[in-house]
Formats: structure tokens, sequence, C-alpha cells
């Protein structure tokens, strides 16, 4: 998410930083996120074709929401792995909501 701040990216510049994924694939989700005004693609007419894409301002809306999803996942994952390796009590190695 940093990188999607800083402006436009070339479709070759994303499949760097997001790894494991096929061309099909990351070509299918590029274009619903256009679709679903998260992303806008520009096409430059040089040889061969320039395609950039950039966040909408819809887009750029959800970058707060999901940091701090991405920041709450971090530490609840790390309560769970200090939990597991504590050796919890039998019955007792389920996370609850209401623990901290």
């Amino acid at each position: 998410m940093r990188f999607a701040k800083n402006g436009t990216l070339r479709f070759s510049a994303l499949k760097v930083r997001i790894e494991d994924i096929s061309l099909r694939t990351s070509a299918q989700t590029l274009r619903q996120l256009e679709q679903d005004a998260f992303l806008s693609r520009t096409v430059r007419p040089t040889n061969p074709p320039r395609v950039e894409y950039a966040l909408t301002r819809f887009g750029k809306s959800l970058l707060a929401p999901v940091s701090e999803l991405v920041r709450w996942a971090k530490e609840i994952t790390g309560a769970c792995c200090r939990r597991a390796a504590t050796k919890c009590p039998q019955g007792d190695n389920k996370l609850k909501l209401t623990d901290q």
C-alpha cells in the first residue's frame, strides 16, 4: 500500500512488487479494481504502449482503514504467537475477542 500513495505505477512495476501472482490474475484484478473505481488506468501512446495505474480518490479513501486493518492483523497475530509460545492450558488455545 505504501507505494500506491506515491502516484502512478506501471504494470511491470506492480508485477515486481507483488510476488507470486500470475499475469492473468494480476490483469484480471487490476481490471476489476478499475471497474470498481479504486484505480484509474492510463495508456500512453508509445511503442510498446505504456500503461499506468493510479489510485482514484475513492481508492485513496480506503488507505487509512485498510492500514488500520493490517496493523490490527499484525497485532492479533503477534498475540496468538505469544500465547502459543507460553503453552496455554488445554482448552484455552483459542484467542477470544475480549483477550488483550
